[in-house]
């Protein structure tokens, strides 16, 4: 949704890298303790995360490629995050 976000907001393709990255490493390994209302907090902490990461993107704010989960790829980023989830 961010990335979409960004590219609706007229970003570019640096950019919408950008906003994954800031995604990624910020909302990764969010502890998930069951179906109940944290679900809906998390949903919620999620969604403005997406919405700051593209503010910050479209400044050039981002976290670098070699932090964390990020990738040198968005594509390797994605990946790396979906190895992660049990």
């Amino acid at each position: 949704m961010a990335v979409a976000v960004c590219y609706m907001k007229g970003g570019s393709l640096t950019q919408m890298e950008y906003v994954l990255n800031n995604m990624a490493s910020s909302i990764t390994g969010m502890i998930c303790d069951g179906g109940n209302q944290g679900c809906t907090m998390k949903g919620i902490a999620a969604c403005a995360t997406a919405f700051e990461s593209v503010a910050l993107a479209l400044k050039g704010v981002h976290i670098d490629k070699v932090h964390g989960i990020n990738g040198f790829t968005p594509t390797v980023t994605v990946k790396r995050q979906a190895t992660t989830l049990p």
